[in-house]
């Protein structure tokens, strides 16, 4: 019987001091739903925010140049234009990629400046040109894109004019309820985008893009 009691008594002594060494189930504490959305908005925010650079938000911008912006706030973002062909108020401003053993051409930004209104007091960017594949939209349409992939994403577009340079022909094509049109050239045999222009929705990409190249033919 003492034999007994004795066994019984170390045997509670066993068990209490397994719990005490055992964390207690109310110390592990998950993230809740709240903490773990929280988590991926904060990292989802800072990827939008890093790549935002590259962007093409058809109506609105390329990276840091927007539509509708005060034009002389592009010499603090992009420096002093390469070329700029002004006349009347009215200009396109060119900035030039540098050359490099990896890009043997150079890229080119073309921005088109022009009085806000009757006012000319401001002047404010009307159009947006670019040619580097480094931009791109958030169907990942960018220079270099085949026109078939051009034609899925944006089903609404159509021919709109038509120029002739050094390597050939270039078919515009525009998208304009959304506010974006494409440089097309023959590649073979499909076409592949040779330059994006972003102008304001609702406005036809000609009225504007007419000035760069002058001889073009229109078919709007």
């Amino acid at each position: 019987m003492q034999y007994r009691t004795v066994l019984f008594m170390v045997s509670v002594i066993l068990v209490a001091c397994s719990n005490r060494s055992a964390a207690p189930p109310e110390t592990i504490v998950p993230d809740s739903d709240n903490t773990v959305k929280q988590r991926n908005s904060n990292a989802t925010s800072s990827n939008n925010i890093a790549d935002s650079n590259n962007f093409i938000i058809p109506g609105e911008r390329i990276g840091k140049t927007f539509l509708n912006s005060d034009a002389q706030n592009l010499e603090l973002t992009l420096g002093k234009p390469d070329i700029s062909d002004a006349a009347m108020g009215k200009a396109w401003n060119t900035w030039y990629s540098k050359k490099s053993d990896e890009h043997p051409e150079r890229t080119e930004l073309n921005v088109y400046t022009t009085y806000k209104d009757s006012s000319m007091l401001e002047k404010t960017v009307q159009q947006i040109r670019i040619t580097s594949p480094y931009f791109n939209t958030g169907s990942d349409i960018h220079v270099s894109s085949s026109f078939n992939e051009i034609t899925t994403a944006f089903p609404g577009i159509y021919k709109a004019a038509q120029y002739k340079e050094d390597k050939g022909i270039v078919t515009i094509y525009d998208e304009e309820e959304k506010g974006i049109a494409f440089e097309i050239a023959a590649a073979g045999k499909q076409g592949i985008c040779t330059g994006i222009i972003i102008h304001n929705k609702g406005e036809k990409v000609t009225d504007i893009y007419v000035m760069l190249h002058p001889g073009m033919l229109k078919f709007d």
